[in-house]
């Protein structure tokens, strides 16, 4: 027979579980293994399926309960329910024989009774039916041995599989079937194009079909009944449903145009969705938006197309040049130059939007992009938003920020972080205990503040004395410079720093090999001593171990290490005193290298000296000059800086030049090399 009656498929599990061949002493549910009265434990069970069980149908996994019994509630039909389930074969049910009897059999007289696979049982009947004989009867038998009475599973609504007989029960056997499946078996059977079966939908809805709402059933052929879905219409019915959020339907766009739409012209059309316009045919000819630069209607830039155009292109140091809702150019995130300062093989500009860019040799992350990649051409200092100045040492750099605290990268093996650490830094650290800082100074390995008091912080390397804490020993956190007060500009050279005071007069300390420290001698000073002759300064500033002081009446005295004429004086001999620089007044600023020396007069124009092996003094030549030369091809100068051998500055179009030696870059251009002018850096 087709389904087993239930009650013998439970006395077969039962039997079954009798055969469990795992040894334990105690019977427990929970344990994963069938015990005597389980259907199932964990994964073990007597039924993988509710036809195991003599049901027809399922709705969904048969799963095992807590208490070791099946959940049949997903499981429905089955000989036993008192429903003659006709499409299931069955032909009575219990006592219901549907008002059959023997004698409308056509067997005689008797009683007909009904079996326990709800199949008519006649064996009280007058004539009774032989399963074996031969002979097909209708009503009884599906088929005798090889007959089938013409029947195969395609002919029973399945798609495909071998038909058989049942020799002892001349019903059809359907495994073979089964296996292909048909519509009506509750699966849905994509392969033959169903869309479902049954109560299977397969997740579909009326809303997952594209309609607003409705519900979805399956007709009889296996395919969906959108009858219900229909009623609430969907997207490309014909009729704009407001409510759902339609826009447009087919040709009916509410009177929108490609131009309405901002476009300049072209064939509007709805989505596919009836929620958005189709704007691909206005896209042919193009609107402000649309990433293409439409100059025939008036565009100089769409989106992030700027036509090619920079920053530079209306005379900015650099910057991300935008493009306005209007498709014009914005130039506010445009950005020039306010400082330039450069030491060694590097240097760095800061920016009027508190940014910072580094460009040069960068062993050690002085540039501060979190490499130690040299660049030829700027890269931005990491997280530098705020910087009023950033300041370059030998192998490290500082920013002063605008709430008065340092932060500082690059070499620090000396501690001229001053984080407290010796480790060096290749993005910006802060340095310690610092919040009221307005000028700092940064030597060759170590680092000056001076604070709104007039005193001042020193760190890092002082071996030479150049911190100014009357010690020699190396400092990764700011110290006190001894006995100083009232300073109003600070300088620091290779190992000797200096200070102007209120009074006029210029204070140093450090290492004093060549006289640098300007008090008549060459003893290296571990406090602040005074400069001999100066009662009048306003600036000092340090080279690597030569130093000059701008005056209050514009002019300028040097003293220290002259190899180079870098004191200006027409000689090349050293002096442990100040020196008048030759021919040199009007002086607004000043700055030092290596071993050239740099100021800037009121005309703002340059004025260089010393050592000019690579250019650097910028007048044309590589010949040393004792004395000032004015630096060609610049003018309207605000800030400059001098490196090893190069040098640069920030002309009135707020944009960099530099020139002079380039080997690693020291000029920004791309290029390493040498500039013999000055050139703008690149953006």
């Amino acid at each position: 027979m087709r389904n087993l009656p239930f009650f013998i498929i439970l006395l077969l599990s039962l039997a079954l579980t009798g055969c469990d061949a795992k040894v334990k002493t105690v019977d427990s549910c929970g344990d994963g293994v069938l015990d005597p009265g389980e259907q199932c434990d964990g994964s073990a069970t007597v039924a993988g399926n509710c036809e195991d069980l003599g049901f027809y149908q399922q709705t969904g996994d048969l799963v095992c309960r807590a208490d070791c019994t099946l959940d049949t509630s997903v499981c429905l039909s089955r000989c036993g329910d008192d429903v003659i389930q006709v499409g299931y074969g069955e032909q009575c049910e219990g006592d219901d024989l549907a008002a059959e009897t023997c004698e409308t059999l056509g067997l005689g007289a008797g009683n007909l009774a009904c079996n326990g696979s709800c199949r008519f049982d006649t064996s009280a009947c007058e004539n009774d039916i032989a399963c074996g004989d031969g002979v097909i009867i209708g009503r009884f038998e599906d088929c005798e041995g090889a007959n089938l009475d013409g029947q195969t599973c395609a002919s029973l609504g399945y798609y495909g599989g071998e038909l058989s007989c049942d020799p002892y029960t001349c019903e059809f056997v359907l495994g073979g079937c089964e296996n292909f499946g048909r519509c009506g078996d509750n699966a849905i059977q994509a392969t033959y194009a169903e869309d479902c079966d049954g109560s299977q939908l397969g997740g579909a809805t009326c809303d997952s079909l594209g309609y607003y709402g409705g519900q979805l059933t399956c007709d009889t052929g296996c395919r969906f009944d959108l009858a219900d879905c229909a009623v609430y219409g969907r997207c490309g019915d014909d009729v704009i449903q407001e409510a759902y959020g339609e826009i447009c339907e087919g040709f009916q766009l509410h009177d929108a145009t490609c131009e309405s739409l901002g476009w300049y012209g072209g064939e509007l059309a709805c989505g596919a969705d009836c929620t958005t316009l189709d704007e691909s045919g206005c896209a042919v000819v193009g609107r402000c938006g649309d990433a293409q630069v439409q100059e025939g209607y008036g565009e100089l830039c769409d989106g992030a197309n700027l036509g090619g155009a920079t920053c530079r292109d209306f005379d900015f140091f650099t910057g991300a040049l935008g493009c306005t809702g209007a498709c014009a150019l914005d130039v506010a995130p445009c950005v020039n130059a306010t400082s330039v300062f450069a030491r060694r093989y590097f240097a760095c500009a800061t920016l009027g939007d508190g940014t910072a860019r580094c460009w040069g040799f960068n062993y050690t992350g002085q540039l501060g992009d979190g490499t130690t990649t040299n660049r030829l051409t700027p890269v931005a200092v990491t997280g530098l938003a705020d910087a009023q100045a950033v300041i370059a040492g030998d192998a490290h750099s500082c920013a002063l920020l605008s709430d008065g605290t340092v932060r500082c990268w690059g070499l620090n093996e000396n501690g001229q972080l001053g984080d407290g650490s010796f480790n060096n830094s290749s993005t910006p650290v802060t340095t310690s205990g610092l919040s009221t800082v307005v000028e700092l100074a940064l030597g060759w390995d170590h680092t000056c503040a001076r604070l709104t008091d007039g005193t001042m912080r020193c760190w890092g390397r002082n071996a030479g004395g150049q911190v100014g804490d009357g010690y020699t020993s190396n400092r990764n956190t700011p110290t006190v410079v001894t006995g100083l007060a009232g300073a109003v500009s600070i300088t620091a050279g290779d190992q000797h720093t200096c200070a102007v005071l209120a009074s006029g007069a210029v204070m140093c300390w450090g290492v004093n090999t060549a006289g640098q420290i300007g008090d008549g001698s060459n003893t290296r000073r571990l406090t602040p001593v005074q400069v001999s002759g100066i009662t009048t300064a306003v600036e000092v500033a340090a080279g690597f171990n030569h130093t000059c002081a701008r005056l209050s009446d514009g002019t300028v005295r040097c003293w220290g290490y002259n190899s180079s004429g870098q004191l200006g004086n027409g000689t090349t001999t050293s002096a442990n005193v100040p020196v008048v620089v030759t021919g040199l007044t009007s002086v607004t600023a000043l700055t030092l290298g290596y071993s050239h020396s740099c100021a800037l007069v009121t005309d703002g124009t340059l004025r260089c000296w010393g050592s000019n092996s690579s250019y650097q003094l910028g007048d044309g030549t590589n010949a040393n000059r004792s004395t000032p030369v004015i630096t060609q091809h610049l003018d309207g100068v605000t800030s400059f800086a001098l490196g090893e051998l190069f040098t640069c500055a920030i002309p009135a179009s707020g944009i960099p030049h530099c020139w002079g030696y380039n080997e690693d870059g020291e000029l920004g251009d791309g290029t390493t090399t040498e500039g013999t002018a000055p050139q703008p850096v690149s953006p």
